[in-house]
This record gives structure tokens, sequence and C-alpha cells, in this order.
């Protein structure tokens, strides 16, 4: 596997489409997993986190997961030149991004009826 890991937390239209998009940005050679892949549950007994039981997309680089605005973040560090000025949006506050990460995730079921996740306000 890549030293960039991300799991999603779906394996839906809306999270496929989000797995190609990533993998078209990012220059690097990533490993994206859907939470149902089974190497996903090796990865939590691996490394410890209470991240992992938070419905959001992942980022697991070393010995650390970060969810939500963070894991987009560190996605975003190896992001292709042409994709570089997306970066700026991670000068908003964390908060800001991770409640604009929540609505999207909320309201997923918009763009594709058929995703079946369903995200949890959860307060970390």
């Amino acid at each position: 596997m890549s030293e960039l890991i991300v799991v999603i937390d779906g394996d839906c239209q809306f999270c496929q489409f989000s797995a190609r998009l990533l993998r078209k940005m990012v220059r690097q050679d990533m490993t994206i997993l859907f939470q149902s892949d089974p190497l996903v549950n090796a990865l939590e007994k691996e490394i410890p986190s209470s991240n992992w039981a938070i419905d959001s997309i992942k980022s697991v680089q070393g010995s650390q997961v970060y969810i939500k605005s963070e894991a987009i973040a560190l996605i975003f560090r190896d992001i292709r030149f042409v994709y570089q000025p997306l970066r700026l949006i991670f000068i908003l506050p964390k908060a800001l991004l991770d409640r604009s990460y929540d609505w999207v995730a909320t309201n997923r079921y918009f763009w594709n009826r058929a995703c079946s996740i369903n995200v949890q306000k959860d307060r970390v």
C-alpha cells in the first residue's frame, strides 16, 4: 500500500465519484478504500483511534487517522498543480470546514438517492 490511505465511508455512486475525483486530482500514489473493505478492519486494529467510529472520510498517514476537513487537507497536500488554488479554502476555520463537510455528507441524498450512509451528528 501507499503511504497515504484514504477511507471513504460508503460505496454508493456519490462516494465512488468522490474516489475517482480524488484519484484524478492527487498526484501521488494513494490507496483508496471503502469502509466496507476488509483491509479497513485490519487498519482499525493496527492503528487504534477514536476517529474510526466517526462516519467521515478518513486519511491515514503513519499512525494518525484524520477525519473530515483535516483528512481532505492532508489529501490536498499532494494535489496536482492545476488544482492547487483549491487549497486556499483551508484558510477558513476548521469548525466552518467541518460544518460544511457535514452539510454535504448529510445532503448527499440530494445528489444520489441510492446513498445509504447515515451521517450522525458528532462532536469531536
